[in-house]
């Protein structure tokens, strides 16, 4: 039981750090761009490439370009680090510290990725030297990175659960996207043969990598040219646009069924177009979501993602255990914009008072002198850090040789992580008295929710198999 009790600690403390490149990845997309991009420039920073290949699983890292991408997972502000600050790397010894910030990774997807590359890739430009330039870029690799991997830009995490973060995460770096690429607005992508199809973290292959590797080392030229000629450069820049939708009757999300329109992403450069909803005529490389099913609803089509929850209450004599599996999330508060018949995005957003979804669950139920199964479906909500929802069902009830099928109705309030949240349940129930009867009663039973991804299923299968 006890390596179980430890996978379960491990899959809750690394789940989100699991939706995300490696770091063996990151790190070699960084260094393989940098010595492209400086192979005719004479470095003298303490920051050196790697001396050893930084893409062979068997290098241990060291304080090198690539590292410094690579560590940005570990922290919620790693700007705030001066150059050459390598204090930086003892995160790696601080576990729980490190987690932590992989729970509070807004700016690893979305336009949260957009907006810090952004601001990174100026702090490069705006840098006092080249060198510490290029302390800066190499963190704003790693957002330029993760933003072509297609779960971060399919997945919103400002006011989202970290299961359905997690989840739709998983499904589309899985299943990709289409992307396009004009070899010709770049010298890097010059004579390349791009991907046609992009796949996300732990997935790229060669084509994706070569890619990958092609954008970070214009983005370091860019930053290497200013910091050696002066003057101004026209950078490069990121445009995310969210997913929207066709308003049919009114303002709410539930009445724009089979309108909505998936996220779309791009790199080009900041001089080109209002990044913020018209980017496609002057892309360097784009995708978007158009045609997937499950992105076309006003809601995300969650079966099949294998998310669970799962709860434990008591109350009483009384101790419930329940597994849920998701059905379906609404996008949050404000993440889905308004669009026109004629494909025009506007700055209105379908506002809603807090992000929603749905779970099927199954429950058992243990008494002092019964036991009783049951199916329930929930309907949640959250706002902010508080998770409030209904939920109503059946229980079949065995009690000496008798078995008694009820209706039951309950609600829950809970508060924490996303993924560990304490809980207080009020159910509409029923129990066997002393004569043997069912009678119903309303009981109020706090306990401990706990949300678990693919992400986390594969994490602790792995460790339980080794033991």
């Amino acid at each position: 039981m006890r390596p179980i009790s430890v996978a379960f600690l491990t899959a809750l403390l690394v789940s989100v750090n699991a939706a995300a490149f490696t770091g063996r990845e990151h790190r070699c997309i960084s260094e393989t761009a940098l010595a492209m991009a400086t192979k005719d420039v004479a470095l003298e920073c303490p920051l050196l490439p790697a001396k050893a290949n930084p893409c062979d699983r068997a290098y241990e890292g060291g304080e090198t370009f690539g590292d410094l991408t690579r560590v940005v997972d570990w922290y919620q502000d790693p700007m705030r680090f001066a150059p050459f600050d390598w204090t930086i790397r003892q995160r790696q010894t601080r576990f729980l510290r490190r987690m932590w910030a992989t729970h509070n990774n807004v700016r690893h997807f979305q336009d949260g990725a957009a907006t810090a590359y952004r601001d990174a890739h100026k702090c490069a430009l705006d840098a006092v030297s080249l060198c510490d330039g290029l302390w800066y870029e190499a963190m704003a690799l790693h957002y330029l990175q993760d933003f072509f991997s297609p779960g971060h830009v399919v997945t919103p995490r400002t006011g989202s659960n970290d299961v359905v973060s997690s989840s739709l995460h998983d499904r589309f770096s899985r299943r990709g996207a289409d992307l396009t690429v004009d070899t010709g607005m770049l010298r890097e992508l010059e004579g390349m043969t791009p991907p046609s199809h992009i796949y996300g973290d732990g997935r790229l292959d060669q084509q994706a990598t070569d890619f990958l590797i092609a954008i970070s080392a214009a983005s370091i030229r860019e930053v290497v040219e200013k910091h050696q000629r002066g003057g101004t450069t026209t950078q490069l820049t990121l445009c995310f646009r969210t997913r929207s939708a066709e308003p049919i009757k009114g303002s709410d999300v539930s009445e724009v069924m089979g309108t909505a329109r998936g996220p779309y992403a791009a790199l080009l450069r900041s001089d080109a177009i209002d990044p913020r909803c018209k980017c496609e005529s002057e892309a360097i490389a784009q995708y978007q979501f158009t045609g997937d099913g499950d992105l076309r609803q006003g809601y995300y089509n969650l079966w099949g993602f294998r998310g669970a929850e799962l709860i434990g209450v008591r109350g009483g004599a009384r101790r419930v255990t329940d597994v849920g599996m998701l059905i379906f999330a609404e996008d949050p508060t404000g993440r889905m914009r308004r669009r026109t018949s004629c494909d025009e995005c506007s700055e209105e957003t379908f506002q809603g008072k807090a992000a929603g979804g749905a779970m099927l669950h199954f429950t058992n139920v243990e008494g002092a002198r019964y036991r009783a199964q049951g199916l329930h479906l929930e309907f949640d909500g959250r706002w902010k850090k508080l998770e409030f929802s209904g939920y109503a069902g059946y229980r079949r009830y065995r009690h000496e040789s008798r078995s008694d099928k009820r209706p039951e109705i309950g609600g829950k309030v809970g508060y924490g992580l996303d993924v560990l949240n304490a809980i207080v349940a009020i159910e509409r129930t029923h129990t066997v008295d002393s004569s043997g009867k069912l009678r119903q009663v309303y009981a109020v039973m706090p306990g401990v929710e706990l949300f678990i991804s693919p992400t986390w299923l594969e994490t602790i299968w792995k460790f339980v198999s080794r033991q």
